[in-house]
């Protein structure tokens, strides 16, 4: 259930390039900046990979990117998901709760 807090996040939003990505990532770390978001789970860390996703001559630090997060009110999870290799995109999304 999200609340009024991340509301503003619960959508499916495509990334289908470069800059599409660099900008799925400034909103990612605006988030966290402001304390509605927080990292969660134990793969790579957003705040550590972001000066290579937001420097456009920097090689990306993976071929599958994947950033999880929960908003701090709620606990509402996302996911920042890409595939960089073959540039089949990725999305930004909420995760189902099972």
């Amino acid at each position: 259930m999200i609340c009024d807090v991340c509301e503003e996040l619960d959508l499916v939003w495509p990334i289908r390039s470069p800059r599409e990505l660099r900008k799925a990532v400034r909103v990612a770390l605006d988030n966290l900046g402001d304390g509605t978001l927080e990292e969660v789970g134990n793969g790579p860390s957003l705040l550590e990979e972001a000066p290579k996703l937001l420097n456009p001559t920097e090689p990306w630090p993976d071929d599958i990117l994947e950033y999880r997060f929960a908003c701090t009110e709620c606990g509402a999870t996302y996911m920042l998901s890409c595939e960089t290799y073959h540039g089949s995109g990725g999305d930004w999304a909420p995760v189902d709760a099972d």
